[in-house]
This record gives structure tokens, C-alpha cells and sequence, in this order.
């Protein structure tokens, strides 16, 4: 048995878009699932790539498990005006469907409700930390060993 919290437990991570909304969950594990979102839902996934451009769309705001300022999720969300939290590491562990959560992209916090189960500590995030470092910074770091060898 899991022990619950009283009060509401808070997710940390990057504030990539901003704004504030409060909407329901839907974990996405898979590409394969994004038909699932539904308008206006919350959209959580370990991290994104071009494949979830469309699904985006949908989304009234994005949290993911990886992902940095320059990341595809950040320029995503900012183009599209959803607030965005990334990098959190282990919300797609924290968050259920269905679940009520408040994602606020200024502050770069995600509010799960009472009742939710403890946040874990020591977490290690799903995806390599290579893939958070945004296209932006891979291509940069690319054109330095080019023109350092």
C-alpha cells in the first residue's frame, strides 16, 4: 500500500512556456498513443520530437520528463502559447491519466492533488540526458568538434 499526502504534492522542473492552466492529464507513453489527447487535455510525455507536432495542437498545456529551453518541446509549446514544464524527470511516474494537475510555465511548476502519492526522491531520469540538451545545442556542440579537428 502507498502512502498518501494530505496536502497537494508539486512537481519542479524548467519553466519553458508561460501561462497557467489547470486541465486533466493524459500520459502518453508512446507515439503510438497520441490519438488518445483529447482538446484541451494536459499532455505529459517523457520527452518530444517532431512526431507529437500534431497531437500538440491539442494540448491545453505540456509537462515532460526531459527537455531544456532550447528542446523541441520548449519551441513547441512556445509557438503554439501553451505553458510547458520540462525536465521534470519523472512526471510520466507521477502523474496519472485522468488526474487534475495545475501546470504553471512561469514558475516551472506542476501541481498534482491531494491524495496524490509521494513524489519519489532519487530519481534517474528515462530518456539519456544527451536527448535533453535541445537541437540548438547539439548542432552547436557538432560545429565546434568540426572546427576544432
Amino acid at each position: 500500500m502507498v502512502a498518501r499526502n494530505e496536502g497537494p504534492q508539486v512537481l519542479r522542473g524548467l519553466p519553458a512556456s508561460p501561462g497557467r492552466v489547470r486541465g486533466t492529464a493524459r500520459v502518453i507513453a508512446s507515439t503510438m498513443e497520441l490519438h488518445l489527447l483529447q482538446p484541451g487535455e494536459v499532455l505529459v510525455v517523457p520527452i518530444t520530437s517532431a512526431d507529437h507536432d500534431e497531437t500538440l495542437g491539442r494540448a491545453a498545456a505540456l509537462v515532460t520528463d526531459v527537455g531544456a529551453g532550447g528542446s523541441h518541446s520548449a519551441s513547441e509549446a512556445r509557438a503554439r502559447h501553451i505553458p510547458a514544464v520540462l525536465g521534470t524527470g519523472i512526471a510520466t511516474r507521477c502523474i496519472s491519466d485522468g488526474m487534475v494537475i495545475e501546470v504553471d510555465g512561469d514558475t516551472g511548476q506542476v501541481t498534482l492533488p491531494e491524495g496524490a502519492a509521494p513524489i519519489p526522491t532519487g530519481f534517474r531520469p528515462r530518456v539519456p540526458y544527451k536527448f535533453a540538451i535541445g537541437a540548438g545545442a547539439a548542432a552547436a556542440l557538432a560545429l565546434v568538434r568540426t572546427l576544432t579537428h
